[in-house]
């Protein structure tokens, strides 16, 4: 559908129209198939979300749950499970049943929200592995056996940063170059820090509203009162990181990698970073030149 988009919506999406076109990303091919399986529809309000994690999922999950008709009892009760209670209510759709919801609901707003690239990588790595969240355990052993040559590559101060679990925690260079590995080896990447490219093909989709993390109560405002669902929908921001903000910590991190390293993660991301118009430039030279993987 057309909608009448304010200026930097519309920048948004014409800039990612002209990399796409650029890189014959808005071709289908074998190796770049269209995505709709992490859609989110929901007909009553006409919402259609691509849900990526790490960029305002929990956020816009509470919203999908909330629009559904949960009570907001039961989404305190199962904070943990957002997702399941959601895919009680959404199925994963097909691409037909993408296609024909956005024909069937003329007033529909189809949307993504997008993160800078080394912010959401980030996010997951202090969720997920430097918590020492309990699902993801197996993964940091297998990250920590990967590359133990890496696991003095980290600043002085990093003992400050592990919780008090007692349990042997990846850097953030082992856990970067096991991603690195995955992704030359072609192997599938988690979910929660797998180019967002890769997740909802935006490209191929076509969405109406490119959403971002840096500018998120802006472009939730638009979207929930262009949609009517202002007295469903709160104003909030779910699953904020302890202590400081991943956007206060990412140069902090990012600056531990080598060179080649560093370089690998642009490759990795490359598309992201075109695509949404991301910066990378000021943490180009702050990686150490001394250092070999």
């Amino acid at each position: 559908m057309d909608i009448s988009l304010p200026d930097y919506f519309k920048k948004r999406k014409d800039h990612l129209q002209e990399v796409c076109k650029a890189y014959a990303l808005n071709k289908p091919s074998f190796i770049n198939k269209r995505r709709t399986d992490q859609f989110m529809i929901n007909r009553k309000y006409g919402l259609i979300w691509c849900n990526i994690f790490k960029a305002a999922s929990s956020t816009w999950l509470w919203n999908f749950n909330s629009l559904a008709g949960y009570s907001e009892t039961e989404l305190i009760a199962n904070r943990n499970a957002p997702l399941n209670l959601a895919r009680a209510k959404y199925k994963r759709p097909s691409v037909s049943e993408v296609d024909e919801a956005r024909s069937a609901l003329p007033h529909s707003i189809t949307f993504i929200i997008v993160r800078h690239p080394f912010s959401r990588l980030i996010s997951g790595y202090r969720d997920k592995i430097l918590s020492q969240k309990s699902y993801y355990r197996p993964l940091a052993a297998k990250m920590l056996r990967s590359h133990p040559e890496l696991k003095d590559q980290h600043p002085s101060d990093w003992t400050n940063q592990i919780p008090t679990k007692g349990l042997p925690v990846p850097t953030f260079a082992q856990f970067v170059q096991y991603i690195i590995d995955q992704r030359k080896k072609r192997r599938p990447i988690n979910e929660h820090w797998i180019p967002m490219n890769d997740f909802c093909t935006p490209c191929l989709n076509n969405f109406d509203i490119i959403a971002k993390v840096e500018t998120l109560e802006e472009d939730t405002n638009y979207i929930v009162y262009k949609t009517g669902v202002e007295n469903i929908i709160k104003s909030q921001v779910l699953n904020r990181a302890n202590g400081k903000s991943t956007t206060d910590v990412t140069e902090y991190y990012i600056c531990q990698l080598t060179n080649q390293q560093f370089l690998d993660l642009v490759d990795l991301y490359k598309y992201d970073i075109e695509l949404f118009d991301y910066d990378i430039h000021k943490y180009a030279n702050c990686t150490n030149p001394n250092k070999t993987v």
